[in-house]
C-alpha cells in the first residue's frame, strides 16, 4: 500500500521540471516463494512453523523521491555568435534520485568466517532494521543538428556525476556497511 505525488512544471523560458515522491509499505509473510518452500520442506511441529504475522518484506523501500530539471534552448534561440546560434537545439537534463533504506534482519554472529551466516540467529523480529538512505545525480547535455533532410542528436549522459558510492550490504549483526555500490566508469 502507498501514495505517490507528483508535481510537473511545464516549460517556462526554457526551464521544465519534474518532482515526484512516493511513500509504500510492502509488508508480507515472505518475500519471495522460496521462503515458504524452505519451511514446508524443513516443518517440524514446534521447532520450524509457517509466519503467522507480516513483516516488512525484502524490497520494501518507504520513501522514494525523484526530482528532475530540464533546460532547453529552441531552434533559433540563445546566444548569436558569427552569425549563427550556437545552443539552438541544445539542452541538459538534471535527475537526482533518493530513496530511504531496505529493511534486514539484524542478527548475532557466533563465527565470523561461517558462510552464509550459518552460525547466526536473529537479534530481532524479521526485517526490523533499516539500511541506509541511497542518493544519485544524473546528467545528461544533447545538441540536436539539421543538415537538409538528416537529423542527428549529440549527447553526453553522466551517470552519477557525483561519484556517490551508495551503500549495497551491510554488515547484519553491527549494521556498519561491509560494501559499497557506485557506477564510476559508466
Amino acid at each position: 500500500k502507498g501514495v505517490e505525488f507528483t508535481l510537473k512544471m511545464n516549460r517556462k523560458n526554457r526551464l521544465s521540471g519534474r518532482l515526484a515522491y512516493a511513500l509504500s509499505y510492502s509488508s508480507g509473510t515472505g518475500s519471495s516463494a522460496a521462503n515458504h518452500r524452505n519451511i514446508a520442506w524443513g516443518f517440524l511441529p514446534g521447532v520450524v512453523e509457517p509466519p503467522k504475522k507480516t513483516h516488512p518484506l525484502d524490497f520494501d523501500q518507504r520513501h522514494k523521491l525523484s526530482i528532475t530539471a530540464d533546460y532547453r534552448f529552441g531552434p533559433e534561440d540563445g546566444p548569436w555568435i558569427w552569425g549563427i546560434y550556437p545552443l539552438a537545439r541544445a539542452g541538459f537534463n538534471l535527475l537526482l534520485k533518493t530513496g530511504s533504506g531496505f529493511p534486514y534482519t539484524p542478527t548475532f554472529t557466533f563465527n565470523e568466517v561461517s558462510l552464509a551466516g550459518a552460525n547466526s540467529r536473529p537479534q530481532g523480529p524479521v526485517n526490523s532494521s533499516k539500511g541506509p538512505w541511497n542518493f544519485q545525480m544524473d546528467l545528461r547535455a544533447n545538441k540536436a543538428f539539421r543538415w537538409g533532410r538528416i537529423k542527428a542528436d549529440f549527447f553526453v549522459w553522466t551517470i552519477n556525476l557525483f561519484n556517490r558510492q551508495n551503500v549495497a550490504a551491510w554488515d547484519r549483526g553491527t549494521g556498519l556497511q561491509s560494501s559499497v555500490y557506485t557506477s564510476t566508469g559508466n
